[in-house]
């Protein structure tokens, strides 16, 4: 007896011969197989059939552009923006992939309200299905449940694209589909850490497996978990080791997730020079994303964001194209633009603007426990030099270990928060603070005593001669002579130029 082909040559020659129903029993026989194991030949039958042939199974279509587009890169095709619409009736399987190729159509040219509204009705739809009945349907809805879930997130809608992910997690695990398993994991540990839930990132991170690094859907897989490292890097206090995992990262390799990746480069980056590479590198891979793909849904806010990042690190004054810069969100708006408000709010802050940081900062405070890092944000920007309100925050910061934003207060400021960091067993974060705190002086500083540093500092951050003396506790002309002599050693004659030599 000769032996059995296998399964891959037999669809190979199947396809080759033109023998659709063969293909089609093959794939009910073994997709899983095909799937996981054989990307290439599978994305190479499913381009050989003719659209009469892949019109049975409409699900086919979706199937073939997201191997290509892993396989190939981004730039496979053009089917995505035409949408799937075939007459019905179609079983439920079929349905669903049909909606879900057009929501991945709308998706793609940013017409994320027509894409979220796909999503709507497609778990409409699921939810009055048999699923138990349809072995084909519990089989194909991880897949299903991650791309509604993807939807939802780059429209936005981080809490709902949440679901989605979890759904897809739980569906991936029972079928036993480990590119929906890893990829689902990975998403919904980086929106967990976005939020500031560093301790359900952490426990997602934890159900990502260990992948190979040769498996086709690896790499895209991989870019979330990615991320959400690099945010709980940055909330220890630990920008080196957030860089490091950036540095694995590219805007392409980031894909759909480009605007996140370009937000964290511009928070982790310190050095004036890289800064400006950051801006450059964002600016050029705008010119190579088509107009539809660069506006709408999260993306806009994910620029608003970096912009603004980018232009108070580079010194730039304040201008009707800088992002957020007349926003005054409330509690009840996106995640991304509280950020921007307390961005701001935090800056004032640290230069003794009490009044606009809590201009700013006062309608977050009454968000929902889901955002501790707004929340914190929120509770020192309104914060006085002690109070319940800082306590609150460093409490909040340390059972989320989420330090990050705790760098924004002013030198000694943070002195202080050290001090209420190490009575809380967070030793770690307050010795990294207090480096930050009292780091080596730039070299023109080098010359000035801890106390003209002190003035310098604030006098930079925008404070007057009168809130300095208040807060040092001396008076407004013993202040004057401090600043003078700030002004003799540095050689400088304004306070810009006094920032300038205090932050080149």
């Amino acid at each position: 007896m000769g032996e059995k082909p296998s399964t891959t040559r037999e669809l190979a020659e199947a396809s080759a011969a033109g023998n659709w129903d063969r293909v089609f029993a093959l794939f009910d026989q073994s997709w899983n197989e095909f799937f996981h194991d054989h990307p290439v030949l599978l994305l190479e039958v499913l381009e050989q059939m003719p659209d009469e042939a892949i019109d049975r199974e409409p699900k086919l279509r979706l199937a073939r552009e997201y191997i290509g587009r892993n396989v190939h890169g981004d730039g496979y095709s053009t089917a995505y923006r035409n949408s799937v619409d075939l007459a019905g009736p179609l079983d439920a399987v079929n349905q669903l992939a049909m909606w879900t190729a057009q929501m991945a159509a709308a998706r793609e040219v940013g017409r994320f309200s027509d894409a979220t509204r796909l999503v709507n009705v497609a778990r409409d739809f699921l939810g009055a299905q048999p699923i138990e009945a349809d072995p084909m349907l519990s089989a194909a809805l991880p897949e299903f449940h991650f791309q509604w879930g993807l939807t939802r997130e780059l429209a936005g809608d981080f809490d709902d694209a949440l679901t989605d992910y979890n759904d897809a997690y739980d569906w991936a695990v029972s079928t036993r589909h480990p590119m929906i398993e890893s990829s689902a994991a990975a998403a919904a540990a980086f929106l967990h850490a976005l939020h500031g839930r560093n301790v359900l990132a952490r426990t997602w991170l934890a159900r990502f497996p260990h992948v190979a690094g040769d498996e086709w859907w690896s790499t895209a897989a991989a870019v979330p978990a990615q991320l959400a490292d690099v945010i709980l890097h940055l909330d220890e206090l630990d920008r080196e080791g957030a860089a490091r995992v950036l540095d694995l990262l590219t805007p392409v390799r980031a894909g759909e997730r480009w605007a996140a990746y370009f937000l964290l480069r511009a928070v982790t980056e310190t050095r004036m020079q890289r800064i400006r590479a950051v801006t450059s590198e964002l600016d050029s891979h705008l010119e190579t994303i088509p107009v539809p793909r660069r506006d709408g849904g999260a993306t806009d806010e994910y620029r608003a964001l970096t912009r603004l990042i980018l232009d108070v690190a580079l010194q730039r004054p304040a201008t009707q194209e800088t992002g957020f810069v007349d926003d005054r969100p409330t509690a009840k708006a996106s995640l991304l633009r509280q950020y921007g408000a307390l961005l701001r709010a935090l800056r004032a802050h640290a230069a003794g603007k009490s009044k606009d940081a809590r201009l700013l900062a006062a309608p977050l405070l009454t968000v929902s426990g889901a955002r501790p890092r707004v929340l914190i944000g929120a509770l020192l920007a309104t914060s006085g030099e002690d109070g319940p309100q800082r306590e609150e925050a460093i409490e909040l910061a340390v059972t989320q270990s989420s330090f990050g934003l705790l760098a924004f207060s002013s030198p000694h400021r943070r002195e202080r928060i050290a001090e209420l960091l190490a009575r809380r067993d967070a030793a770690a974060a307050a010795a990294l603070l207090r480096t930050m705190a009292f780091a080596p002086a730039p070299d023109g500083a080098s010359s000035l005593s801890p106390r003209e540093l002190e003035v310098a500092e604030r006098a930079a951050a925008g404070e007057t001669a009168q809130s300095i003396a208040t807060a040092l506790h001396v008076s407004p002309n013993t202040v004057k002579t401090q600043l003078r002599s700030v002004y003799r050693k540095l050689g400088v004659t304004n306070r810009r130029e006094l920032f300038e030599a205090l932050h080149r």
